[in-house]
């Protein structure tokens, strides 16, 4: 989740961290709508006094407010290589799993980790490097999903000139 955070970070580019901050929660207050929507009987664990809601709220906001107004401005104190670094380690991490998975299989396969917008960036170098496909997961949201939030995978598959086989 954090090495998520982290790249929605880098790749929303100059978006300032409090618009950052509203673009995920609302995001991640979708399935919590979608939920009420679905079974109205949830509505009474709502009801709490208003002090809870404040203070959950406001510690909510506050703590991801920091975190992305941190990691936004962290190069200017910590160098950028520091922060590359970083993002680096938390990706190796999370590519550990499929990496080791394809080296198991014996299947051939090249590892690149980058940064910028994540559709542009996975395109580009797709085309770079005169692949002959890319193969790409989905997370299978929906379509409702995809529609209000986008899919990485989608927007690659309509800008990449190297065909993109969609894995759910």
């Amino acid at each position: 989740m954090w090495s998520f955070l982290a790249l929605l970070t880098v790749a929303s580019g100059k978006m300032p961290p409090f618009q950052l901050l509203a673009v995920c929660f609302a995001i991640g207050s979708i399935p919590g709508i979608v939920v009420l929507l679905l079974r109205p009987e949830r509505l009474q664990l709502l009801r709490q006094p208003a002090k809870v809601w404040i203070t959950g709220i406001a510690g909510l906001f506050g703590y991801h407010f920091l975190y992305f107004t941190a990691l936004r401005h962290a190069r200017r104190f910590v160098g950028k290589q520091a922060v590359t670094d970083y993002l680096r380690e938390l990706s190796e991490e999370d590519l550990g799993e499929a990496r080791k998975l394809l080296e198991k299989a014996g299947r051939e396969h090249e590892t690149l980790i980058l940064t910028g917008q994540v559709a542009g960036a996975i395109a580009k170098a797709a085309d770079d490097g005169k692949f002959d496909l890319l193969v790409l997961g989905s997370k299978g949201r929906g379509g409702l999903k995809d529609l209000l939030i986008g899919s990485v995978a989608r927007r690659v598959s309509e800008i990449s000139k190297v065909p993109v086989l969609l894995v759910k």
